[in-house]
């Protein structure tokens, strides 16, 4: 038989099992709920600062925007039409920057790579000529297609969030032809980005930069790119920044301090 005593260290036991699995469950709850706010805040920088890049790029004249002659009272200035771009510029971005963000745009946060896609146009009608129809006009202008920013991103393990957005814009030709089109943007946080960020921000403001970060495979310099060899094969990254880089490259997984530190002939990676 069980005594009394017995029964009460029992029942202290079921409580006690109890309250530890509730602890277990409140405690998963809160580490869930951290994730999810964590994952959303990401997902919201990374938007946030896609259409900020969108909005440089066809908002002021050192990127893509239309430069025109205006008069405000009457003095004549500049005007940047906004949602208008430059064929011009738009044919010099795809070929400078074929594999690098523009210099007007960088993005110190992220990678990224842009596309602009006119919309085709098709108009078929009949021109009239005292209320007969004499002849049929026929107009179709083909759908044409930039690219320009990041060629190559992180893979696997080393990204960590990937987003694409794209707003409408007007691509001017000439006075006569402005095609309506999109410019869409894939914008990507992973680890190259962030070290070659680094890197990037380093060399166009001339301070020195230290930082933390994790490395999830090997990174090395190859000629002026960055590069990881993931699982699914080698990565690399072009520098934008034309001064020399020294980097001994990092060969094993793991948490790693960075200084970065600029100067006029060189920036010194030390690990």
């Amino acid at each position: 038989m069980v005594n009394k005593k017995g029964i009460s260290l029992l029942v202290k036991g079921i409580y006690i099992i109890m309250a530890i699995v509730l602890i277990s469950i409140f405690i998963n709850r809160i580490f869930s709920l951290n994730a999810a706010s964590a994952e959303e805040t990401r997902s919201m920088e990374l938007r946030s600062s896609a259409m900020n890049d969108l909005n440089m790029l066809d908002g002021n004249e050192k990127c893509l925007a239309l430069k025109e002659k205006g008069k405000i009272e009457d003095l004549t200035v500049d005007l940047s039409l906004h949602n208008v771009i430059d064929v011009e510029k738009l044919n010099d971005f795809s070929t400078t920057f074929s594999d690098t963000e523009p210099i007007c745009a960088r993005d110190y946060k992220f990678g990224y790579r842009v596309r602009v896609e006119t919309l085709p146009i098709n108009i078929s009608s009949e021109e009239f000529r005292n209320k007969t129809p004499s002849e049929k006009i026929k107009v179709y202008i083909p759908s044409m297609i930039w690219e320009f920013g990041s060629s190559n991103f992180s893979k696997d393990n080393a990204l960590k969030k990937k987003l694409a957005t794209s707003i409408s814009v007007n691509v001017y030709f000439n006075e006569s032809t402005i095609l309506p089109g999109r410019m869409a943007i894939t914008i990507v946080d992973g680890e190259m980005e962030r070290f070659l960020n680094a890197i990037e921000q380093a060399c166009s403001t001339g301070k020195s930069i230290q930082f933390s970060m994790f490395f999830s495979y090997p990174t090395y310099l190859e000629k002026n790119s960055i590069c990881m060899d993931f699982l699914s094969g080698k990565n690399c990254q072009r520098i934008g920044c034309e001064i020399p880089l020294s980097f001994a490259g990092i060969k094993n997984p793991g948490n790693y301090k960075i200084d970065v530190q600029p100067s006029q002939n060189l920036i010194k990676v030390i690990v």
